[in-house]
C-alpha cells in the first residue's frame, strides 16, 4: 500500500484551520443572505406576474450583468468549457461547436450574448421564475442562475452566428474573386487554381460574363453558387441552368479552337 502524501507544513496550523473555516462560514452566510435577498425579490415581482415595471427594471439589470459576463466569457474561452460541463452533466457525451474565428471583435462577441441574453430571460422568466425552477433551497442566487440559462442557450446563438459570419465571409471572397476576374483577368497573381491554363484561357476571352463563369468554376464553385455570384454583382439573373448553358458553350468554343476545355 503506499504511504499516504506528506502532509504540507500548514496542514496542522490551528491558525490556518481556523481561518478557512471561518472564510467557508462568511462565504455560506454571504449566499444565504443573497438568496433570502432573491427570495423576497421574487415574490415582488409575482405579485405583478412578472411584468410591469418592477420586472422590466430587473430584467434591464440581468441583460446588462449576463451580456458583461458572456463577452468575458467568449474573450477568454470559459464559455466551451462551461457549456461543455453543462452538457456532460445532462449526459450528452459528445458536444462540441466550431472554433471561433482568429478575428472576431467584442462587438462580434456582443452581438452574440444580446441574442442569447434575449432568449435567457424569457427562459428564465417561464422556467426559473414562474414554473419554480429557482428555489432559495437549490443554492444559487437567482443571478447565478440567469448565467446558466444564458450558458444552455450559448451554443444556438453561437452556432448560427457562425452560420452568417461563414456565409458573409464566402460572399465577400467570391465578390473579390469576380472584382479581380473583371478587372485583370489575364493577371496572374489572381489565378490561384491552374494559373497557366486558366489564364491563358481568360485572356482569350472578351465577355465579363464569361470570363467570370470560367474564373467561378475553376475556382470550384457550384453552377448555383455562381449564378448567385452574378447576381450580387449587377449582372442579370442568371439560373444554375443558364450558367451551366454558359459553360457548355465556352467548352465547346475551346474544343473547337484547340485549347484545353475544361478551363
Amino acid at each position: 500500500m503506499p504511504a499516504p502524501p506528506p502532509l504540507s507544513p500548514h496542514d496542522d496550523d490551528p491558525g490556518l484551520l481556523a481561518a478557512a473555516r471561518d472564510e467557508a462560514e462568511r462565504r455560506a452566510a454571504e449566499s444565504e443572505a443573497r438568496r433570502k435577498r432573491d427570495l423576497d425579490l421574487r415574490a415582488e415581482l409575482a405579485l405583478e406576474d412578472f411584468s410591469g415595471v418592477g420586472w422590466d427594471r430587473y430584467a434591464n439589470e440581468l441583460a446588462r450583468y449576463g451580456i458583461a459576463v458572456m463577452v468575458v466569457w467568449m474573450r477568454t474561452g470559459k464559455i466551451f468549457v462551461e457549456c461543455a460541463r453543462l452538457f456532460r452533466a445532462q449526459g450528452r457525451k459528445k458536444f462540441a461547436l466550431p472554433p471561433s474565428p482568429e478575428n472576431w471583435t467584442d462587438e462580434d462577441r456582443e452581438d452574440i450574448a444580446a441574442v442569447l441574453v434575449t432568449k435567457a430571460l424569457t427562459t428564465f422568466k417561464q422556467k426559473a421564475l414562474r414554473a419554480g425552477g429557482w428555489t432559495y433551497a437549490g443554492g444559487a442566487s437567482l443571478s447565478t442562475y440567469f448565467i446558466g440559462t444564458c450558458t444552455y442557450e450559448f451554443p444556438n446563438a453561437y452556432t448560427q452566428w457562425m452560420s452568417q459570419y461563414t456565409a458573409v465571409a464566402e460572399r465577400r471572397r467570391r465578390e473579390q474573386v469576380v472584382a479581380d476576374t473583371v478587372a485583370s483577368p489575364a493577371d496572374p497573381a489572381a489565378m490561384t487554381v491552374r494559373a497557366d491554363q486558366v489564364r491563358r484561357a481568360l485572356a482569350r476571352i472578351r465577355d465579363d460574363r464569361t470570363r467570370i463563369v470560367v474564373q467561378l468554376k475553376a475556382e470550384g464553385y457550384s453552377h448555383a453558387e455562381i449564378a448567385e455570384a452574378l447576381g450580387e454583382n449587377g449582372f442579370p439573373s442568371e439560373s444554375d441552368n443558364s450558367v451551366r448553358g454558359i459553360w457548355q458553350r465556352h467548352k465547346r468554343r475551346m474544343h473547337q479552337e484547340g485549347g484545353a476545355d475544361d478551363v
